[in-house]
Order: C-alpha cells, then sequence, then structure tokens
C-alpha cells in the first residue's frame, strides 16, 4: 500500500515517568457500535494473543512476507515434552497443539486453532475472556451435565442435536488436559469421544457471523410484472435474521409481527445497526416515504425479527441457528439470512442446521453467497450457511446487470456442491435508514446482502401464488427461470440473474434447480445420470427440446459426448409430465472442474436453464504409511504429519494410525515428507523412549507404502563448549518442509532436560531435500557448571539451523568469540520479586517460535550469549507471574551480529505508552500501553477501572471500558484527542496504582482506491530518570532525566522530526510547575536536571516538532487526577535513599497507593 501524506506540523506530548510496570502489547477492541474494526489488519501493527481452547497461548506478531510471526506458549510451559503444529493456507495460519492432533478434525474442528480466523472474528484475548463452542450431541444426550466441568451451556440447537457453550480461557488448561488424556486414549473418533467426554462427540467453533454488507434494480428484476399479475406477498410469513428491525421505520410499520432477540446484547431486538432494518425494506418495506418508489418486492408479506447480529453487525453461530429454530417454530413460510462466516472444508453447524430445518419444516432459507469473490476466479468463495444443500444462495450483480466484483464464487469448498444458485441486484441500493423519523429515510448499501433479500421477496410472491408448492418447487422455479448471461459461469451466478416475470408466469417447471454430479473421486470414472422430471401446468402440451454445453470455465469445451440429454426432444401433456436422462462420461472430459448449461427450450418460448457442475478429480494414488515404534511394535492410534512438498496447498494436516500402526491417504502424485513423534513405553530393562521418526522427502508416483521406523533414528545429543561444561535447561526443535512456492509446514517439539540427560530423546537423520526445502532449527540453552572464569556468561543461547537433521556440533573458542553478547540488567518492582524472562527465536523461512520462561529474581544481571545469523531474529519479554498478561516486550525482532555486545535495560521509567493507532476507511481504532522506555506492553488485566475515550474534531465518538476503543468515523481527515485513564488494585503493582492520559494529532485514512489502513505517528517517549535498580534515587541530590522522543512503529505517511523538548517539575501535587533548562543530546534526546529535593515529585515534557499538535498527560496514585483539558502531564516520583532503609515517601518506584 502506497503512503499517504499526513499534514503534519507541530507534536506535544507528555508522559510520566515512574518506577517499572509490565505490560505486554495492546490490540484494539471491538468498537464501540456502529464500529466494526477488523481485528487481523490491527495485527499487522500490534501483536495479538489468543488463548485456544486447549489453554494454550498463541501470539500473533508483525512478521515479513505479508504473514504474522506465530510465538505459542504451551499451557503448562515447557519444562516437560510437548509440541505443536503450524500450516499456513493462504491467509489462514493453523496452530495445533501436538497433544490434541489426533482430534482434529474428527473430535475438535479445525477452526478452533485458526489463530488469524480467532483473531479476525474478536476472539483474541483483548476482546473475549472464553472462547465460544457448538458441541454436539450423541443420540440420547440432552444435557451437558456428564460433559467436563469447563464446559459451560449457554442455550440448546435441538435442530442439530447440539449445545451452544463456552469455555473460559482462564480454565481452559483443565480442558486442553481432558482433550490429550481422550487422544492419547486413541480414541479420535466421535464414539469414542463421546465415551470420555460424557455425551459430547464433536466440538466446533461457534465461528463469527456477519453481515454479508459491503431504483432502478426493482426493473433489472421485472417486480413490477409480478405486482401487476395481483402478488404482493400478502398471507406470507418471512422472517429476517439479522441485526433487528427498525418497526418505527414509516416504511416497516405494522409490517413486523414478531421480533426475538437471541445476542442477549439487549436491550430488546431493535435494530441499533441498521443492517437488518435496509435489508427487512428491499424484502417488504411499504416505500411509505417514497410514494411506493423503494418498496420491498413483498410488501404485502409479514416479517419476523430475530436479532441473531449485535450491534456491531456481527453474531455467533449457534445465535443463527436459535434464530432459526424460533423462525421455524413461528411458522416462517421463507428465512431470509444476509450473512455468513468463511466455510471450511465440511457442512458446519449452521450449514447442518439449514438442511435439518428445510426437511423437517418444508420453510425456503434464503442465504447471502457472502463478498468474498473476485469476478469468476475466486473459487470455494462462497460462505457458511449458503454452502447448504437445500438453501437458496444469492450473489449479487450490479444494476447493469454485471457480476459485482465482491460476490462469492462455487463450487462449496470439499464437496464442491454447485453454488450459488441464482443472483440479484446488490450494488449501490437504497433502503430504509434505521431511527429516520424524518428527513433523509433511505440510505444505499451494497453486498449480497443487499441481494438476498430481493430473492427472499421473490421466493415470498411465489409462496403466495402457489401455497402448496414445496421448498423445492419454489427454489427450481426462481433458478431455472432466471436469465443466463453468456459471459458468466456456474459458479459464480447459478441459474443467472432474478427475473420475476418469467417466475411467476412459467408453467413448465422442472423438478431439479441444477444439474449437479458433485466430486467424483479418482480413479472413480463411472458414468453418472441424472433424471430430469418437466411438468406443464399450460392447457396444452408443450414441445421441448434440450440442448447442453459443458467447458472448465475459461472457454475450453469438453468432448460433445461428455455431457448428454436423452431424449433431447419431448413433449410434456398439459397437466402432465415428462422426464428425460442428463448423462456425464467423465472419461471423455479433462479432469478438474467443470461447468455449464442445460438449455430448456419450447415452442411457447416458455423455456428454462439448469446450471451444470462437475468436479472430476485429478489423478490420485493411495499412499499408505506404516510406523514402527523402537521396539520394532506398530505404533497403534499415533499420528503421522504428511507434507505434500510438490503442492503445499494439497498436504495432509495429520493423520491418525489405526490399531495397526497404519494410515492410507487418497493423494496427487508428488514428493512427501512424512514424521510422527512415536513414544516406545519402557521394557525389558529399557527405559520409555521418544523418537522424532521419519524421512524429510520421499516420491509417490504410484500406489506406495512406506515405512518410518523409529530404530533408524539416533540419540540426540546438545552442543558442546570448549573448555566449559554445560548443561540443558532448555532444548526445542523446529522442522519445516516447504514446497516451491515457499508454502510450509512447521513442527516444533520440546523436551525435557532430564531425558536429553538420559539418553531417551531420539530423532531420524535425514538427506537433503530434492524439492522445495526442509529446515531444522535446534534451540538449546545450556547453563555454564563447574569452574567458571570470569568472562563465563549465565547461559548460552544457541540455535542450530541445518538443511537435514544431523548431530549437535562442537563450539571452539573461535565460535564462542563470535557469539553476541547480551548483557540483561532487570531492575526492581517496588523491592525485590521473582519475574518470569523469555526469549524466543524465529528464522526467516518459518515466522514460528516457542517462547520458553526462566523464573529471574529482581534485581539482577544475566549475561548470555547469543547465536548471531542474518536470518534468525530474537526477541525478548519480562513478565510478572501473578498478573495476567502483564509482561515487557521488546518493540521488534532483533538481529544479532557476530561478536556483538549489547546491554539491554529492563523496568526503569515507566510511563504510558500510544500502544497502537489505525485507521481505515470509516474506522478508526487506538490504544495505550505501558512502557519502560525500551519496551513497550499493555496493561495489566486485573485494573480496577480502564477506560479510553476518542474524539474526533472535538466530538466524542468511541468509548470502552478497557485500554483501547474504536469508533466509525467519516472517510477524511481530522483532528483525533485519545484519552486514557485507569485505576489498579494497590496489591497488583503498587507503583502506579492510577494513571490518565491523551494525545491529540491529525490522522487521514488510505485513499478510497487504496483500501487498508494508514498509522498515525502518535508520539512516543522514553523517559530514562537516573535511578538504581530498585527504582531509587539520591535525596538531596540532582535527578538527570532523559526524554527520548519518537512515533509509533510503521507509522505511514509523513513522521515529523522533533525539534524541541521541555520539561518541569511539581513537589506539590501538581500545583506549581517550575520550568527545567533542557539540553540536546541528539536527534530527537533531551537531558534535564531536577534540582535536589527530599521528597516525591512530579514532572512533565512536552516535546514540539513539525506537525499537529499531539499531548499526553500521566498522574501517579498519590496526586490529583488532573484536569482534562489541561496542558499534558505526567508524574515521576523519586524515592529519597536513606540509611539504613529507602524511605517509603516516594521515588522513581512509585509512591504509597491510594
Amino acid at each position: 500500500m502506497p503512503p499517504f501524506a499526513l499534514a503534519v506540523r507541530r507534536l506535544v506530548a507528555a508522559v510520566a515517568a515512574a518506577a517499572m510496570l509490565l505490560a505486554a502489547q495492546a490490540a484494539p477492541a471491538a468498537a464501540a457500535p456502529p464500529a466494526t474494526p477488523d481485528p487481523a489488519a490491527t495485527a499487522a501493527a500490534t501483536p495479538v494473543r489468543i488463548t485456544l481452547v486447549t489453554g494454550d497461548i498463541v501470539t500473533l506478531r508483525p512478521g515479513t512476507h505479508g504473514r504474522p510471526d506465530v510465538l505459542f506458549e504451551p499451557r503448562h510451559g515447557t519444562d516437560g515434552r510437548g509440541g505443536f503444529r503450524v500450516r499456513r493456507e493462504g491467509d489462514s495460519t493453523y496452530v495445533v497443539p501436538s497433544d490434541v492432533s489426533a482430534l482434529v478434525p474428527a473430535v475438535l474442528d479445525r477452526a478452533l486453532f485458526d489463530v488469524t480466523g480467532l483473531a479476525a472474528m474478536g476472539y483474541d484475548d483483548a476482546r473475549r475472556t472464553d472462547m465460544p463452542l457448538i458441541v454436539e450431541r450423541t443420540a440420547g444426550t440432552r444435557t451437558l451435565a456428564a460433559a467436563p466441568e469447563e464446559l459451560r451451556t449457554r442455550r440448546t440447537l435441538d435442530s442439530i442435536d447440539a449445545t451452544a457453550a463456552v469455555v473460559d480461557k482462564a480454565g481452559a488448561a483443565g480442558f486442553g488436559d481432558d482433550l490429550a488424556r481422550l487422544s492419547r486414549r486413541g480414541a479420535p473418533d466421535r464414539a469414542g469421544a463421546a465415551r470420555a467426554l460424557g455425551g459430547v462427540d464433536r466440538i466446533w467453533l461457534d465461528a463469527r457471523v456477519e453481515a454479508a454488507e459491503l431504483d432502478g434494480y426493482l426493473g433489472l428484476v421485472d417486480a413490477p410484472a409480478a405486482w401487476d399479475s395481483g402478488l404482493d406477498g400478502a398471507g406470507v410469513t418471512v422472517a429476517v435474521l439479522d441485526t433487528g428491525i427498525d418497526g418505527g421505520h414509516p416504511d416497516l410499520a405494522n409490517q413486523v409481527r414478531e421480533s426475538s432477540d437471541f445476542t442477549g446484547t439487549g436491550p430488546g431486538a431493535d435494530d441499533r445497526h441498521g443492517h437488518g432494518t435496509h435489508v427487512a425494506s428491499l424484502l417488504a418495506g411499504t416505500g411509505a416515504r417514497s410514494d411506493g418508489a423503494r418498496r420491498g418486492i413483498a410488501f404485502g408479506a409479514e416479517l419476523l425479527a430475530g436479532k441473531v447480529l449485535d450491534d456491531t453487525g456481527t453474531g455467533q453461530a449457534s445465535w443463527v441457528i436459535a434464530g432459526m429454530q424460533w423462525a421455524v417454530r413461528q411458522g416462517a413460510d421463507v428465512v431470509n439470512l444476509s450473512l455468513g462466516g468463511t466455510a471450511g472444508d465440511t457442512d458446519d453447524p449452521t450449514s447442518q442446521a439449514v438442511d435439518a430445518l428445510t426437511a423437517s419444516s418444508d420453510t425456503l432459507f434464503v442465504v447471502a453467497a457472502g463478498n468474498q469473490g473476485g469476478l469468476g476466479v475466486d473459487h470455494f468463495t462462497v460462505d457458511t450457511p449458503g454452502t447448504a444443500a437445500s438453501a437458496l444462495t444469492v450473489g449479487a450483480v450490479r444494476t447493469d446487470d454485471f457480476l459485482a466484483v465482491f460476490s462469492g464464487e462455487g463450487p462449496v469448498r470439499g464437496s464442491y456442491r454447485l453454488k450459488p444458485d441464482i443472483t440479484a441486484p446488490g450494488v449501490d441500493l437504497l433502503g430504509a435508514r434505521a431511527g429516520a423519523r424524518d428527513g433523509d429515510f433511505y440510505r444505499s448499501m451494497s453486498g449480497t446482502s443487499q441481494a438476498t433479500p430481493v430473492v427472499a421477496g421473490a421466493a415470498a410472491l411465489l409462496r403466495q401464488q402457489h401455497p402448496d408448492w414445496t421448498w423445492q418447487q419454489v427454489k427450481s422455479t426462481l433458478v431455472t427461470s432466471a436469465h443466463d448471461h453468456a459471459n458468466a459461469t456456474a459458479w459464480s451466478e447459478g441459474g443467472g440473474r432474478l427475473d420475476l416475470r418469467r417466475a411467476v408466469t412459467q408453467t413448465l417447471h422442472s423438478d431439479l434447480s441444477a444439474i449437479d454430479f458433485g466430486q467424483l473421486k479418482h480413479p472413480d470414472d463411472d458414468v453418472r445420470t441424472r433424471t430430469l422430471t418437466l411438468t406443464n401446468d399450460a392447457a396444452e402440451p408443450v414441445d421441448v427440446t434440450l440442448t447442453d454445453t459443458l467447458d472448465d470455465g475459461y472457454g475450453t469445451s469438453a468432448a460433445e459426448a461428455a455431457l448428454t440429454v436423452s431424449p433431447a426432444t419431448l413433449t410434456v401433456p398439459a397437466g402432465g409430465s415428462a422426464s428425460t436422462t442428463i448423462t456425464f462420461e467423465p472419461t471423455l472430459a479433462d479432469d478438474g472442474l467443470l461447468q455449464g448449461m442445460i438449455d430448456v427450450a419450447t415452442t411457447n418460448g416458455d423455456g428454462l436453464h439448469l446450471p451444470v457442475n462437475a468436479h472430476d478429480e485429478p489423478e490420485r494414488y493411495d499412499l499408505t504409511v506404516k510406523v514402527l515404534d523402537r521396539a520394532g511394535k506398530p505404533y497403534a492410534n499415533g499420528v503421522v504429519n504428511l507434507v505434500n512438498a510438490t503442492d503445499l496447498r494439497g498436504t495432509f494436516f495429520d493423520v491418525r494410525l489405526d490399531e495397526r500402526g497404519e494410515a492410507t491417504v487418497h493423494t496427487a502424485p508428488a514428493r512427501f515428507s512424512a514424521f510422527s513423534r512415536v513414544t516406545t513405553p519402557a521394557g525389558g530393562g529399557a527405559p520409555e523412549t521418544f523418537t522424532i521418526a521419519g524421512s524429510a522427502e520421499f516420491t509417490v508416483d504410484r500406489d506406495t507404502t512406506f515405512v518410518v521406523d523409529a530404530r533408524d533414528a539416533q540419540r540426540v545429543r546438545p552442543p558442546t563448549v570448549h573448555d566449559q561444561a554445560t548443561r540443558v535447561a532448555q532444548a526445542s526443535v523446529a522442522y519445516s518442509r516447504y514446497d516451491d512456492g515457499r508454502r510450509g509446514a512447521i513442527e516444533y517439539d520440546f523436551f525435557d532436560p532430564a531425558d536429553i540427560a538420559a539418553g531417551t530423546v531420539f530423532i531420524s537423520p535425514t538427506r537433503p531435500v530434492r524439492q522445495g526445502i526442509f529446515q531444522s532449527a535446534f534451540q538449546w540453552r545450556l547453563e555454564p557448571t563447574g569452574h567458571r572464569s570470569p568472562t563465563t556468561p549465565d547461559a548460552y543461547e544457541l540455535v542450530v539451523i541445518t538443511p537435514t537433521f544431523g548431530p549437535s556440533p562442537h563450539l571452539d573458542r573461535h565460535d564462542v568469540a563470535r557469539l553476541a553478547r547480551v548483557d540483561n540488567r532487570y531492575a526492581g518492582i517496588d523491592g525485590r520479586r521473582t519475574l518470569t524472562a523469555g526469549r524466543v527465536f524465529v528464522t526467516d523461512l518459518s515466522g514460528v517460535g516457542l517462547v520458553h520462561r526462566r523464573p529471574v529474581d529482581v534485581p539482577t544481571r544475566s549475561v548470555e550469549l547469543v547465536t548471531p545469523a542474518p536470518n534468525l531474529r530474537w526477541t525478548q519479554c519480562l513478565a510478572v507471574p501473578a498478573v495476567p498478561v502483564a509482561e515487557l516486550c521488546d518493540p521488534d525482532w532483533v538481529v544479532h551480529e557476530r561478536g556483538e555486545r549489547r546491554t539491554v535495560d529492563w523496568g526503569r521509567g515507566l510511563h504510558v505508552d500510544a500502544a497502537f493507532a489505525t485507521h481505515s476507511t470509516g474506522i478508526f481504532s487506538a490504544g495505550a500501553g505501558l512502557a519502560d522506555g525500551t519496551h513497550h506492553g499493555r496493561f495489566p488485566g486485573t485494573t480496577e477501572t480502564q477506560q479510553v475515550r476518542l474524539y474526533r474534531n472535538g466530538t466524542l465518538v468511541g468509548s470502552r471500558d478497557q485500554n483501547d476503543a474504536s469508533a466509525s468515523v467519516p472517510p477524511e481527515p481530522a483532528e483525533f484527542r485519545m484519552e486514557h485513564r485507569y485505576t489498579m488494585p494497590a496489591d497488583t503493582l503498587p507503583v502506579a496504582t492510577s494513571g490518565s492520559t491523551a494525545w491529540t494529532f491529525r490522522s487521514s485514512p488510505p485513499a478510497p482506491q487504496q483500501g487498508g489502513q494508514t498509522v498515525p505517528p502518535l508520539l512516543r517517549l522514553r523517559y530514562d530518570p537516573l535511578v538504581d535498580d530498585l527504582g531509587r534515587a539520591r535525596a538531596h541530590r540532582p535527578l538527570p532525566i532523559t526524554v527520548t522522543v519518537g512515533h509509533l512503529a510503521r507509522a505511514t505517511g509523513e513522521v515529523p522530526r522533533p525539534t524541541a523538548a521541555r520539561l518541569a517539575y511539581s513537589t506539590d501535587g501538581g500545583e506549581t510547575w517550575h520550568a527545567l533548562r533542557t539540553t540536546r543530546i541528539g536527534m530527537s534526546r533531551w537531558v534535564a536536571v531536577v534540582p535536589g529535593v527530599g521528597r516525591t515529585f512530579r514532572s512533565r515534557v512536552v516535546a514540539a516538532g513539525h506537525g499537529d499538535r499531539q499531548r499526553g498527560r500521566h498522574d501517579r496514585a498519590d496526586g490529583d487526577r488532573g484536569d482534562p483539558g489541561a496542558v499534558t502531564r505526567a508524574a515521576a516520583a523519586t524515592r529519597p535513599r536513606t540509611a539504613p532503609r529507602p524511605s517509603p515517601a516516594g521515588g522513581a518506584s512509585g509512591s504509597p497507593p491510594r
């Protein structure tokens, strides 16, 4: 995205310098209504932390190559043995802990481990304290009373024998242990899960769904022709499941019969977003405020308003299912679902519910195809529940009758089912504006959300016209009577664009809406047939001629005989039916996706069109993998990870072995890697062993059996260091396999140092690969033992990167001299205490790291020798174990150079900091955090009160009781102000129990054609008072304070350079301020000296440059909280240091809490 120019003139900021506080970088929160920020987009600017359903923690950090870096922290730390697996698929990154991988996907939905998807849904830790689930129950199980106690019921979903539930993230580790025990028992099937989990046989993510949003259209679909025939939807009940309906809008007055809220957000089911009201008016609005010009398609129908999306336009799958069940109970003839979520490889609970409810009730569900398409080039982009077989799935066209660029396209992923079924106008449609009572009653909106009510209204007209018709008859008539576009495919428009004149006047009808052969798995080339029955409602017989077309969607036609119709001519008697057979001969067509049309022409012009779809699977072979443990016995019920190194898009993530230690998969010819984690039980005097067994590459070009034998593995031994004995403190290995397109699958294992010392860990040696890349990265933390010289470090942090699995190296004295020397100096927090320090590495190739933590008694100093390499990035964090998510981290990755020396100070001069800010078209998000000058982090999760308020040009636009907020804003440049206030319990982190900060700055969104987001250059200050390791300064001695002025990382546009800084201090709680003389000592650094005082004082700093004003204020707990309208203010207290012990009266480590 090209940078944009900010008209920046002046910067002003003030930030507190106090004692050390720890925090982790903040991510933006879900917006206050109606803002709907994109959490995934914000992740590009700041780390996002996600606790998985297993209790393991994943952090996504800004990475390289347009993908996030992934840091994994096991739920029980790295003291024992464990691991995880990472797979990147397009924009999705999956992270699966090894101890539950055998349950994916048979028992655990893969979406539970799509960490980028979880962040995009707002299911990260900054937005949710629990993980929402849909739990399928085995037959006869009505409740979750016998299920693990961590599962808490929200509502029952009897249409699919399921329950909506949540797992609190704070207790998720216990649930993860339950799942791990199930995995170890070798019971990954649903029956085994039901026995172990109290009747729970499958667990899905309760995924977020959202509005599928992006007068000439009435004429385009020929609605007046239907109205002229006397149809208006009278007597038909249509449910709109959306954000609610504003029944007070003049166009919707007296149109809503019943309403119900399924979101629990209250009050009531009113539409405080606007999407549902707009949709409802397109379907059944009366057009009262436009003299009927903007009436809905079925303006005589009565509406049911089910609020299944909250006031931000998003919801959960369980809310939608509950709404569908309610609509059926209320007698809905048609249900409109202008919403959706990303579909997986199988029918998810919402799709299952659509099919189940359709079958049991004869209700027709009309569903949006979604807005993820790309003008015929993006297959598999139809959203769920539009993927359901029975749904009437709707794409969108423009008012000029061309396909909308965003309209979702088929076929359906996994099943290769044909979708969408039909299209309708969905661009710039005027509909009712929620809340309008006078003035501007209408607004324009675009999306398949808008196309869907047009088709739902048409379905209501047909149900009025033919009250005895089934849902299938209504669906088939609408699809087969649609206007077919010669330049579109069946995957982009189904039968074509809605044509109401033909739909309501048609006398020839088909029992099928499409000729859909779905997927034909290789080598199955059996001939497929479909019987098509035509029914004639006219008083005279009709002669029909059927023709067919079949091609690959890109202009290459299949052989003429590949698709045939016999007989090709029929006479359909008056009031009767006639049938023909459509035959597909796969051997006469090229493998791959195929689409086309069956045209039914009549002598009276009453013709039909049926879209055709098939996927003839290309060449495939059976690959059988057998795994033997170190005793030569079959590794029963284990897991083998297979990676298609020719094309990682075709990889098998995890394959479960049967009781014979075997598994067979159906695969394309390719080069594969195969690895299995093999535990061999103790026996015959030998201890239990753990082996990473397998091969980095073998070829499958026919039916193949490949044996993984753990007996071929070699013992893992740590590196040795010249003239220094060491012990293993931490050990792990990452091994990655990539295809030629650098799509990668990464596995990670960590080991118990005691197992390494006992010689019970083994790895199979590998050879260099011929295709793609294999990379092994072994990490060792070695701590010196025995004799130590004055230059001996506290630890060696070593990473050994190789293209194969092989022996560990010996470091001679030259190797040791080339290591980078990092001197970490940890300051105290209000005295001495134990914190945890963690260091993580990632390679540029993988972007995946494992968080190792170790205790650190502060204040202290730790010297470590670290592996330097240009493709190796390191980061460190320091955390307070007793305080949730309280940690300080390096602001970015560090690449060490050979022989470098680096000193890093932790915990000096804590102050409030701008954590992030993002500005997209229509949404502004920002948040505050804490920093010590060098490191940044978020506020602890145990604040008593916290609030962020956002102002635009002086008007409050967003507020949230967290450390971040978002707001819907017009897409123009403006002056913004962010205010942050908090109070914290005194026993959490006593050094800073309250504070307030404000920034004022200008920001511009990206240009409309650019999309994405911009990052305004909010000011960041590094505030360094000269204090000791316990945060104390000498009483009655001058105190130098250094201020370094910077900006948010990755700020876009012009980033102004500061030109001046001013500091002041106060000894009376901020009543009187004394200016200090500042001296510039660098491009962006100033120093000032506070004269010797014997008591607590506060400080204030103002930085200026060529840019708009930007101000901050932070007050300490022992003073007043300041006036929001005041100029910037920041507190830093000094603690007099006198013998024999420090006074508790204040200091850089803070004042007594209030």
